[in-house]
């Protein structure tokens, strides 16, 4: 952020450094947040396996199941329509 604010305090906000260094910042950012994502889903797997691997008896497994897909199916339908409601591409 300090960079950001030099750049800007050197240059004018219209300046073509300006648009530069931001497209270069924005691909940092862009694959940091991709990166972030790739490492999020099999954790989550891992997760779930090591919750269903850890029950004792067959009755908790079913129960176990079907509370884990409606979280998922929640979840993933919460952030749908948040990321619509934000004008994000769908």
């Amino acid at each position: 952020m300090l960079f950001g604010a030099v750049l800007q305090y050197v240059y004018t906000a219209n300046s073509d450094v300006i648009s530069k260094s931001t497209d270069w910042f924005n691909l940092v950012g862009y694959g940091y947040v991709r990166l972030l994502q790739m490492m999020v889903i099999p954790l989550i797997m891992v997760s779930i396996i090591s919750a269903i691997m850890n029950l004792k008896g067959g009755r908790n497994l079913g129960k176990m199941s079907g509370l884990i897909i409606a979280v998922l199916i929640l979840t993933t339908g919460g952030g749908r329509v948040c990321r619509h409601r934000d004008g994000a591409d769908v």
